[in-house]
C-alpha cells in the first residue's frame, strides 16, 4: 500500500535542459520501473542498485560489483568485433565499395 513516486528526474535531453520525471517506485522500493534505455549502463547507478539491493537480503556488499566497468568491457567487445570483421571479411573491398579508398 502507498502511493508510487517518480524514479528519476531527467535534466537534459538532446543537449537542452528538460524538466521530466520518469519512472515510479513503490514506497518500500522493491518494485520499480523506467523507460530510460541503459539504465544498467550507468556503473554508478548500477553499483548503488545492486549494493542496496545486497544488503536488503543481509548478504552485504560484494566487492566484485565495484571494479567492473561496463564501459570498458563494451569497449572490449567491440573490438573484438573489428578483430573478428578484420580476419574474415576483405575489409579493403568493403571500403573501396563504399569509397573510401
Amino acid at each position: 500500500r502507498g502511493e508510487a513516486r517518480p524514479m528519476f528526474s531527467i535534466v537534459r535531453r538532446g543537449g537542452k535542459p528538460v524538466d521530466i520525471l520518469d519512472g515510479l517506485a513503490h514506497p518500500d522500493g522493491r518494485v520499480w520501473g523506467t523507460y530510460i534505455h541503459g539504465v544498467f549502463d550507468n556503473d554508478l547507478f548500477r553499483r548503488k542498485f545492486l549494493g542496496e539491493l545486497q544488503e536488503r537480503t543481509g548478504r552485504g556488499r560484494d566487492k566484485a560489483f565495484t571494479f567492473f566497468s561496463y564501459r570498458k568491457w563494451k569497449e572490449e567487445q567491440f573490438d573484438h568485433l573489428a578483430d573478428h570483421v578484420r580476419r574474415y571479411a576483405d575489409v579493403e573491398r568493403i571500403y573501396r565499395l563504399l569509397g573510401l579508398l
